[in-house]
């Protein structure tokens, strides 16, 4: 009898079921191992671990690769139930030398039985299956991130997070997913705030004008309006790198919001937001020349006298 060692893995816990991913890929082991008389003697499974992981931040993998070092392990060979699962990129490459340096086979359904470390073939069939594995992965990211930014920009949907200073959430409807809609779930999209909205104007108003960033901030201050963290408490109170997009000329977005800390308008920053300042700014494009450390300096004292 040949005592194997189970490894799998599945990405997150709360979009798959980890229970049944592990059952399908110790099912598919089991069909490979029984008919040579092999039993899992033991199991090692990552959950929530995505496969572009490295085997060494792997909690369960990199328990397998150290019990791999210890001549009293309980097990014989490892057995992988999907290489998908189990190898990404080139990882295959960087792993397989220590279980061949230790003298524990590797197991895989792909092969048939344990990779020969001295056939090509098995060799290739593995670096092929940790490509199609990074592939696989790419090609689903892409596509994630075009079908939101097309269900964003075509339909006005909200995808999530906390909504942009200016902005109120609203319903736009039951979810388009059946699923989701059974269970009450609506779609979001981005209504104008009545009270910060015309706060955004102004900024545009004033940065059209002529006005530098510090000069628009110390007039919200000054004329008592609520700064963005203090409009909605919940606000995360950090600066942004407006300054050094502006001074490098670079193009920064479509609208000017300053960031806030406490009650005091600080630095701006930046968010998408068009329609605020649509009638200010027809191109919805902000371009901020570069200026010289004089003329930095001369706009920051000119904001004194605002």
């Amino acid at each position: 009898m040949i005592r194997f060692a189970f490894y799998g893995r599945v990405s997150t816990e709360d979009q798959q079921d980890p229970e049944s991913s592990r059952g399908w890929q110790l099912t598919r082991s089991r069909a490979l191992i029984e008919p040579r008389d092999g039993t899992i003697v033991a199991e090692f499974f990552d959950v929530d671990r995505s496969r572009s992981i490295p085997w060494q931040r792997r909690p369960r993998a990199t328990a397998l690769l150290a019990e791999l070092k210890n001549s009293a392990r309980g097990f014989d060979a490892v057995v992988v139930g999907e290489p998908h699962r189990a190898f990404y990129g080139n990882q295959y490459g960087l792993t397989f030398p220590i279980f061949e340096h230790y003298g524990v086979p590797l197991w895989v359904p792909e092969v048939g039985g344990p990779i020969d470390p001295a056939n090509e073939a098995h060799d290739l069939v593995m670096s092929v299956f940790g490509g199609m594995s990074k592939g696989e992965r790419n090609r689903i990211k892409i596509r994630v991130r075009a079908a939101m930014a097309a269900q964003a920009k075509d339909e006005g949907r909200f995808l999530g997070g906390r909504p942009p200073y200016g902005y109120l959430l609203a319903d736009a409807g039951p979810h388009p997913n059946p699923a989701k809609a059974a269970d009450g779930k609506w779609m979001h999209k981005l209504d104008l705030d009545p009270e910060a909205a015309p706060v955004v104007r102004r900024i545009f108003g004033e940065f059209i004008a002529g006005h530098g960033f510090y000069a628009i901030a110390e007039g919200l201050t000054r004329d008592g309006i609520p700064s963005p963290s203090a409009h909605d408490p919940s606000r995360n109170r950090h600066r942004c790198g407006i300054a050094n997009l502006a001074e490098l000329g670079e193009p920064v977005g479509e609208t000017l919001v300053p960031r806030s800390a406490g009650s005091i308008w600080v630095a701006p920053g930046w968010v998408g937001a068009a329609d605020l300042a649509g009638c200010l700014i027809p191109s919805g494009d902000v371009r901020c020349p570069p200026r010289s450390r004089v003329e930095r300096g001369a706009r920051l004292m000119g904001a004194a006298s605002l």
